[in-house]
C-alpha cells in the first residue's frame, strides 16, 4: 500500500488512549522507535507487496497454477544444482529460500535475474571485496536495465556469534544504515535487505534500487537516464545480527552482537538496454486506461492510469484500488516495484515493474479494495 495511504488509514484507527500511560521519551528512544516502527513496516511490505498476486490465485490459478508452482520448486529445491547452473552467489540466494513462506517467489526472482546478470571481474579501478574486523563482504552480480539496478553481495565471518544470527544487517539506526553512491552523489539512504544465512554458513543478499525514483540525501531527483556506465560505492560501518524467532523484552528482535569497522566496495554497472522493448497499448476500460508496457531483459513495466474512485459506485475513501496482473495460464505475476503518481483530478498515474519470462500476454484485472470488491476494469495486454 502506498506511504500516504498507510497514514490516512492510522489517522482513521480509533484508539482509546486512556489504556496508556503517558511516557516522556528521549530524543534517542524517539529515533530508535521511528526506525524501528521503518524497519517493521518494510518487513510487512516485504511480506505483503504481492498480497493482490497472491490473492488472484484463488479466483484464477486452480490446480494448473498449483501444479506449475510445484514444479518450478522442485526446480530449484537443491542448492547444489542452482549453484551448477547460475553464479555461487545466486545459487545460493536460491538456496536460502528453501522453507520460506515466499520460496517461489523468491527462487523465480533470484534465478531469472541471476540468469540475466554479469558476473564482475577484478581491476585497478573498484574494490570487489573488504575485509574489516573479521567480516568479509564481496560483491559478485550486477543486473542493470536502465529502469532497476540489482546487485548481490556475501558476507563471511569468523566471528562465532555473529555467525549464530539468522540475518545480519545495520543496527536499527539512521545512523548506520547501508550508503550507496552512484558516481559519488550518495542517493537517499534506505534500510536495504539482511544478508539470510545461506547453506554454507554464509551471508547473502540482493539488492534492488529503482533508478527511475533516485534522490539524493536532501531528497533532490538524479537523473541518470543518458548514462551508459557508472559507478557504485556501497559501506556501512556496524553490523549487527538477529535472530529471526527470538525477541527482547522491549519486543525488538533479539541480538546476536555488534561489530564494527569500515566496510567499503566498489563496483562498475553497464546499462544493457539491448532487449528493451516498448510497446504501445492505449487500452481502457471504465477509465483504467493502459498507456505502454517496456519489455527489458528480467523485468515488465506496465504503465497505467486510475480513474478517480472515491464517487460512486465505488466509494473508496482512501482512492486505492487493487490491481491483480496474471500471464496467460492465470498465473500470478511478481511485483517488483510500484510508482504511484497522484493527479490534480484525483486520477492516479501508476507505473508498474514485474519479473518477466518471456510471457507473450498478461490480464490486468482492477478492483475496488475498500468496498465489496467490485470489479471495476478487466484489460488483455498482448506482449508480442
Amino acid at each position: 500500500m502506498k506511504d500516504d495511504k498507510i497514514y490516512e488509514m492510522l489517522n482513521d484507527a480509533e484508539i482509546d488512549l486512556n489504556e496508556y500511560e503517558v511516557e516522556e521519551l528521549s530524543s534517542e528512544e524517539k529515533e530508535r522507535y521511528k526506525t524501528r516502527i521503518r524497519m517493521e513496516v518494510k518487513r510487512m511490505n516485504m511480506e505483503t507487496r504481492n498480497k493482490k498476486n497472491k490473492n488472484i490465485r484463488k479466483i484464477a490459478a486452480g490446480m494448473a497454477a498449483a501444479c506449475a508452482v510445484a514444479v518450478g520448486v522442485a526446480g530449484f529445491s537443491n542448492s547444489a544444482l542452482a549453484d551448477s547452473i547460475y553464479s555461487n552467489t545466486i545459487g545460493k540466494l536460491i538456496g536460502a529460500t528453501q522453507g520460506d513462506k515466499d520460496e517461489k517467489e523468491l527462487s523465480d526472482i533470484y534465478s531469472t535475474i541471476g540468469k540475466e546478470s554479469t558476473e564482475l571481474v577484478s581491476d585497478n579501478q573498484c574494490v570487489l571485496e573488504t575485509d574489516r574486523s573479521g567480516v568479509k563482504i564481496s560483491v559478485s552480480d550486477v543486473y542493470c536495465d536502465g529502469y532497476l539496478l540489482y546487485y548481490t553481495t556475501t558476507l563471511s565471518t569468523d566471528n562465532a556469534e555473529l555467525n549464530e544470527s539468522d540475518w545480519i544487517m545495520g543496527p536499527q539506526s539512521d545512523k548506520v544504515m547501508e550508503n550507496v553512491s552512484i558516481n559519488e552523489t550518495l542517493i537517499q539512504s534506505a534500510i536495504g535487505q539482511p544478508f539470510e544465512k545461506a547453506e554454507d554458513g554464509s551471508y547473502v543478499k540482493m539488492e534492488q534500487i529503482d533508478l527511475s525514483t533516485l534522490t539524493d540525501e536532501n531528497d533532490n531527483p538524479i537523473d541518470i537516464s543518458d548514462l551508459k556506465d557508472f559507478t557504485v560505492t556501497w559501506s556501512i560501518d556496524t553490523l549487527e545480527g538477529y535472530l529471526s524467532d527470538a525477541w527482547d523484552e522491549n519486543g525488538e528482535y533479539q541480538t546476536t552482537t555488534k561489530v564494527s569497522g569500515d566496510w567499503q566496495l566498489s563496483f562498475p554497472v553497464h546499462v544493457d538496454t539491448s532487449k528493451n522493448e516498448t510497446i504501445a497499448v492505449n487500452k481502457e476500460d471504465n477509465g483504467v486506461a493502459v498507456n505502454q508496457v517496456i519489455k527489458t531483459g528480467a523485468v515488465l513495466i506496465v504503465d497505467m492510469q486510475l480513474p478517480d474512485i472515491t464517487g460512486a459506485p465505488y466509494n473508496d475513501p482512501y482512492n486505492d484500488p487493487d490491481i491483480f496482473i496474471t500471464d496467460e495460464a492465470g498465473n500470478a505475476m511478481w511485483w517488483l516495484g510500484d510508482r504511484f503518481t497522484p493527479n490534480e483530478d484525483g486520477s492516479q498515474s501508476e507505473r508498474i515493474m514485474l519479473l518477466y519470462n518471456g510471457e507473450s500476454t498478461i490480464h490486468i484485472s482492477v478492483t475496488n479494495k475498500n468496498g465489496a470488491g467490485e470489479s471495476i476494469a478487466e484489460l488483455d495486454v498482448d506482449l508480442k
